[in-house]
């Protein structure tokens, strides 16, 4: 029912949502559950989990707000604040424990992330 209403205000402003058996082979491939395409399009799996949703929703904002594909810095940057995000709203979007331990561990693989990487453009 979420997903239902969230899905049809997407196409209203516009967005591409890609939810078929393409597009689960897709993110099962990139180990996603959900994605951003700059500049419209947005991928969910059949099996989306709640903070998957948000946060898919949260990068959407982040990258129509930069106007262009992120570079792999800033896409890190973006991943750490939109589960920052997720953490302060977690009782709101209803995330379990288990998921919020799973986001704590992913901030803290991203931030490693970026200090392995250069500068890039």
């Amino acid at each position: 029912s979420l997903l239902n209403s969230v899905t049809n205000r997407l196409k209203e402003q516009g967005i591409t949502v890609w939810m078929d058996d393409e597009a689960d082979r897709f993110l099962n491939n990139s180990g996603a559950e959900a994605t951003t395409m700059y500049p419209d399009i947005i991928a969910f799996h059949s099996k989306l989990s709640a903070s998957g949703m948000y946060e898919e929703l949260i990068h959407l904002a982040q990258i129509r707000k930069l106007g262009r594909e992120p570079t792999a810095t800033e896409r890190c940057k973006m991943e750490i604040e939109a589960k920052e995000k997720l953490l302060r709203n977690s009782k709101a979007y209803g995330i379990t424990e288990y998921e919020i331990e799973i986001i704590k561990e992913n901030i803290s693989d991203y931030r490693q992330r970026i200090r392995g990487l250069k500068n890039d453009v």
